[in-house]
Parts: C-alpha cells; sequence; structure tokens
C-alpha cells in the first residue's frame, strides 16, 4: 500500500523563524503496508534531503535567503513506496530590525516629570515586522529575544527614576522573528 502523508507542520505552526534549521511535524499512515520508515524533505521545489529514518517530529534544515518558504514533505514505506509531496510553510527572516527613539517629542533635552512618552521610529525592512521593544537605564543588553525586558512596541510610556540630572536610556528593539536589534541611546536631562 501507498502511505499517506496526512499533514506537515513546521515549527508547530509559527509564522516566523529567524534559523533555516526547523522542526517538521507531521501525521502520517501506512495502513497494511510495511510501515513508515524514511522521510525526505525539500524546500521551495528543491532537491530532496537524504532520506532520515521516519519520526513524527524531525529536524530539517531549509535552504537559505529570508522569505517565504514552502517546506515540502514525503514519506516512504519500508517497501520503498512513496507517499504524495505534502507542504507547509513559513517565513525566514534573519535579519535584525533598526530603529531609534525620542523622549518627550517637542522638549526632548529637559523634562520636569517621572513620567515620559517615548516615540519610537523602527523598521524591519521586508522582515516580520518590529513587535517589542526593551528599554533600559543601565545600557545592559537584553539577554535574549525572551528578556523580561521586552514589551509590546505600543507601550511607549517609561518612568525615569527621581533626581535631577542626565538620564540616558538605551532602547533595542526585537521582531516578529525573534531577531533583536543593535542598542539606541536618547538622553534628556530631567528637573524633578
Amino acid at each position: 500500500a501507498t502511505p499517506a502523508l496526512v499533514s506537515v507542520t513546521v515549527n508547530t505552526g509559527a509564522a516566523f523563524t529567524n534559523t533555516t534549521n526547523v522542526t517538521v511535524s507531521t501525521i502520517a499512515n501506512d495502513l497494511g503496508g510495511s510501515g513508515l520508515s524514511q522521510i525526505q524533505c525539500r524546500t521551495d521545489g528543491g532537491a530532496f534531503s537524504a532520506a532520515v529514518a521516519y519520526a513524527v517530529s524531525v529536524s530539517y534544515l531549509m535552504a537559505a535567503g529570508d522569505g517565504l518558504k514552502s517546506v515540502e514533505c514525503k514519506v516512504i514505506d519500508g517497501a520503498g513506496n512513496e507517499s504524495a509531496v505534502t507542504a507547509d510553510g513559513i517565513t525566514l527572516d534573519t535579519a535584525a530590525p533598526t530603529g531609534t527613539f525620542v523622549i518627550n517629542p517637542g522638549n526632548p533635552a529637559f523634562t520636569n516629570t517621572v513620567n515620559t512618552t517615548l516615540v519610537f521610529s523602527a523598521a524591519d525592512g521586508s522582515g516580520s515586522g518590529v513587535t517589542h521593544r526593551c528599554v533600559s537605564l543601565t545600557g545592559t543588553p537584553p539577554t535574549g529575544p525572551m528578556d523580561a525586558c521586552f514589551q509590546p512596541i505600543a507601550f511607549t510610556s517609561f518612568p525615569l527614576p527621581l533626581g535631577d540630572g542626565l538620564k540616558t536610556l538605551s532602547v533595542w528593539f526585537r521582531d516578529a522573528a525573534n531577531n533583536v536589534s543593535n542598542g539606541a541611546n536618547a538622553s534628556t536631562t530631567a528637573g524633578l
């Protein structure tokens, strides 16, 4: 009997990834046949990878190059019969976003309140889109894309610590594929 590859899911259905190494999960069967033996995948209609032992989830290295990728797989049973090809899509985004920000637009050089407004100007080219920002008073970068400092970019308020003097903030931006930008700095003088 010919095996059936019912579904292919890349990275549990994520829309974006920042690495070519993905996890392919499948639902397949070989009812009444010799049993599922191997799986092969390819990217965007290219050559199939070397066959690996069939498992419900396997690691697969997609072809390089940012953009929408179609991961196409087939399963092979113990008798060498191949299923039809089934695919799933994911967008590869390996480029970090860029951005700047202004503290209290209109008078960014001076503030007399601890409640500041930050205006962000961030871009991600043709990538997955800027979704979060991390603000720091210490200049210490985030430990990674899942650092607790990351907040949705729509949050524009940031409380300054009490005390007069120069206050410098650093900001990092994160996109939907978890790429993190280099830091951007801005300062204001507080007269609290």
